[in-house]
């Protein structure tokens, strides 16, 4: 049995970690919710994306409704929508002055080619555009599973790139991970990090609750193939429609590691609900009490 000293220090990371967690609406969520929902409470972080073929418009309409709610809107830069450097610094300006705030979620994006000049979050980096503009947090990927587009080797590269302009430019970037459904790869994958000199603070993505079809369905897209199979030997779990059960396969044994080790890079969670944002956010204000 283990230390109830060290079980109750895995509790209390537990609800604060999931207290503190962020979660991903998307522009069309947001325009049809005429008010802030009972249980998104104020101070919550909450990112908007910014689908493909869009315009920027709807997320920054997005982001303000947010801000209305006292909450802390985090836009998607997907970099390989923006044309063009004036683009950057227009978006960039619109997150600083008319948004007042300071961050970013800064991706690749979809699309094989790029719309302009942005091929990767690097070249964005680079220009300072975002520094100068007074942008100060940028959230960016990480794939404890790996990336579709990139091998282990390039995509610890690109990380140890960015965290390099973060320290040289004074900021705090910081990992959003892909979903994540099995916990071990992803524990694999920090000590990794870490071994390789990376000490970016980690958010792991976790499902919302939502069906499993829907999280078959994203896993084939993003490549999560080791947790695919974790989550198909989990059928027996599975409720008909929902999967209430998959936030705690995660949750557990991230608190347990930072509960356990004070240089665990993990430092909270984000969900992606996926359509299900009541429902996810239901769970997550009963399981983030103290």
């Amino acid at each position: 049995m283990s230390d109830p000293k060290f079980r109750a220090a895995v509790d209390r990371t537990t609800r604060r970690l999931v207290h503190e967690s962020s979660i991903e609406m998307t522009p069309a969520y947001v325009s049809t919710t005429r008010r802030r929902p009972d249980a998104l409470p104020p101070g919550t972080t909450v990112f908007i994306t910014w689908l493909t073929g869009m315009p920027f418009g709807p997320t920054l309409a997005a982001c303000h409704t947010i801000r209305q709610w006292g909450c802390v809107p985090v836009p998607h830069l997907p970099v390989r929508a923006i044309t063009d450097l004036p683009m950057l610094q227009m978006i960039a300006q619109a997150v600083t002055q008319e948004l007042q705030t300071d961050r970013v979620l800064l991706i690749a994006g979809g699309g094989a080619t790029p719309a302009g000049c942005f091929a990767d979050t690097v070249a964005v980096l680079r220009t300072r555009v975002l520094q100068d503009c007074g942008i100060r947090r940028i959230y960016v990927a990480g794939h404890p599973e790996g990336s579709p587009v990139m091998t282990p080797e390039e995509a610890l590269s690109f990380l140890r790139m960015k965290q390099d302009i973060g320290q040289k430019d004074g900021l705090d970037i910081r990992i959003v991970s892909q979903l994540c459904f099995d916990p071990s790869p992803l524990l694999q994958w920090e000590r990794g990090l870490r071994d390789n000199g990376i000490i970016l603070p980690v958010h792991v993505g976790l499902p919302g609750l939502i069906s499993p079809r829907m999280l078959v369905r994203y896993g084939l897209k993003c490549g999560v193939g080791q947790s695919l199979q974790f989550l198909k030997g989990q059928r027996h779990r599975l409720h008909r429609w929902f999967w209430p059960g998959a936030p705690e396969q995660v949750i557990q044994p991230v608190a347990r590691a930072v509960a356990g080790d004070g240089n665990s890079l993990f430092q909270g969670f984000h969900f992606f609900p996926f359509g299900a944002v009541a429902r996810t956010l239901g769970w997550r204000e009963a399981s983030g009490r103290p």
